[in-house]
């Protein structure tokens, strides 16, 4: 739907990717990370739309993570629901995993890609990092705010969608990709959280 708003055709963009056509309506098939960083830098390039995979996070929801979502979701606080999330991410994307660091009053939490084509990294690094951060927000009732947003990129010449999807103007060719956050939010206890629905759900996701 985005490649076509933005006057791709999405068949020939994933066909030249070298990605089975199937993979736009099968959401369990795995396929190969570089061909979709190539899709996504090719379609950012031809589209001149550098914030084509923020554009694309803004598509994404819990339901993208299938039941691991709702496991999510269940959980009395944010970390915990992280801690949920973190190790079985690579379901999903087995190039990505996600990683909490915490100094007293401030956490990091770090998205790392596993990818050998640098040149592609600045899509992918958006793509997850923004769905990362609306999912949170999502799991939170709208609460999630990062203190300050991180990418190992350079900057891009306009912003504006990255300030608008994270609240913040993001920090270029850092050391990192992640946000930044307060511990204390990590430990908030989520509003929609049902501890028995997450012990339930659990045991029938093992």
């Amino acid at each position: 739907d985005l490649a076509r708003t933005l006057g791709l055709d999405p068949l020939r963009m994933v066909a030249a990717a070298g990605l089975p056509l199937a993979c736009l309506n099968d959401p369990d098939l795995r396929i190969p990370v570089p061909q979709v960083g190539r899709l996504l830098t090719e379609s950012a390039a031809r589209t001149n739309r550098p914030d084509f995979g923020l554009l694309l996070a803004e598509e994404r929801s819990l339901a993208n993570l299938g039941p691991l979502g709702l496991v999510a979701r269940e959980q009395p606080t944010m970390r915990q629901a992280i801690e949920v999330l973190a190790p079985s991410i690579s379901m999903h994307n087995e190039a990505l995993s996600l990683q909490i660091e915490s100094a007293d009053d401030v956490s990091i939490l770090r998205i790392v890609l596993h990818h050998d084509e640098p040149a592609q990294m600045a899509q992918l690094s958006e793509l997850a990092l923004a769905a990362t951060t609306r999912m949170l927000r999502r799991l939170s009732d709208g609460a999630f705010m990062p203190e300050s947003v991180h990418f190992m990129h350079r900057a891009p010449a306009d912003i504006a969608t990255h300030r608008r999807l994270f609240g913040v103007t993001p920090r270029f060719s850092q050391d990192f990709d992640g946000v930044v956050v307060t511990t204390r939010a990590l430990d908030a206890v989520l509003p929609q959280a049902d501890p028995l629905a997450a012990a339930q759900l659990a045991r029938h996701l093992t």
